[in-house]
């Protein structure tokens, strides 16, 4: 056995989630917490769900959670557990915590202090055999096959709010070793709207086994994703002419406050025996979706959870997820 970073498909220990605490970010955050309690009890139904609150909302957590989840007290900054917390590999048979840098997607939500110390508070907490990397790298940023294939988007990773230092090859050789992915696939694009994450992959592109992408399409030559998808379509096709392709329409375009909503299926959360997926009360395009996500986790219990009242925070389902491995 040798380290690497597992598929999002095998098994888990436990699903790590932060409560909603930055809450400016939400016109409505009792909505917000709905959401986010939807999301932990439907997992902790199939896997142990730990979720960090602050102190001062233990009371209002417990009010939305089943009683089986375990709070863990501490003050962050922010909600997105996808990026803040730790990404684990498993080296040789035992879990190691990867403590990249974070800096806010380009320090974007001020402040983040907390966020940056929480991987090493929850790696005392847990025993966890830490490794700190000088690098800014995001959970939602990367997706694993779990057999040495990484897939990311260059227009968040190569983004100068994050290593401006860092040079694409150099970046490169970071991923590779610490990693240890023998083959990186850069989609040129995100999706449009996906403004505070510079284009996180997790909204565009994963797999869903080691040999399968499955990636979010636009058809309409009018709508701004149509270009981007063409993009990255002609990227697969000429760099992993090998890798099954599986394409899932769009959500109808939405906006808030004259903005673009970063809709997207793909931002869906695999644990042990489900996959927890979002709806957007669109009842055809969602339908669609999940009889493809069906067909491509065909053992898998698959339940949709509207998440109109999160996206408008800046993020969906995975980014608010993050699998522990079982090692």
């Amino acid at each position: 056995m040798q380290k690497y970073l597992p598929a999002e498909w095998q098994k888990h220990s436990a699903t790590w989630m932060i409560w909603p605490i930055r809450y400016q970010i939400w016109p409505n955050f009792e909505k917000a917490c709905q959401v986010y309690a939807n999301v932990a009890n439907k997992v902790s139904e199939y896997e142990t769900v730990k979720v960090i609150v602050a102190p001062e909302q233990i009371k209002l957590a417990r009010q939305y959670l089943s009683q089986h989840i375990h709070l863990i007290q501490y003050q962050a900054d922010d909600s997105w557990a996808r990026d803040s917390a730790p990404i684990f590999m498993n080296n040789n048979g035992s879990l190691l915590a990867l403590n990249w840098r974070f800096n806010a997607w380009g320090e974007k939500f001020l402040p983040y202090d907390q966020d940056q110390k929480l991987k090493l508070m929850l790696a005392q907490i847990e025993s966890w055999d830490t490794l700190e990397i000088d690098m800014v790298l995001e959970g939602g940023a990367i997706h694993s096959n779990g057999q040495g294939t990484l897939l990311t988007t260059a227009e968040c990773l190569l983004n100068s709010n994050r290593n401006k230092n860092l040079s694409k090859k150099e970046i490169e050789q970071n991923l590779s070793t610490y990693l240890n992915v023998s083959r990186q696939l850069w989609l040129p694009f995100g999706i449009d709207g996906d403004v505070d994450t510079d284009g996180h992959v997790d909204n565009v592109a994963c797999f869903s086994n080691e040999k399968t992408i499955c990636i979010q399409a636009c058809y309409d030559q009018l709508d701004e994703n149509y270009v981007r998808h063409n993009h990255n379509m002609s990227y697969l096709q000429q760099i992993a002419p090998d890798l099954d392709v599986v394409e899932i329409p769009q959500p109808q375009k939405r906006s808030f406050q004259g903005e673009r909503l970063a809709l997207s299926y793909l931002n869906f959360y695999i644990c042990n025996g489900a996959l927890i997926m979002p709806k957007f009360d669109q009842e055809k395009e969602d339908q669609n979706a999940k009889t493809i996500l069906q067909e491509q986790f065909p053992t898998y219990d698959i339940h949709q959870i509207n998440v109109q009242d999160l996206v408008v925070g800046g993020g969906g389902i995975h980014c608010i997820t993050m699998q522990q491995p079982k090692c």
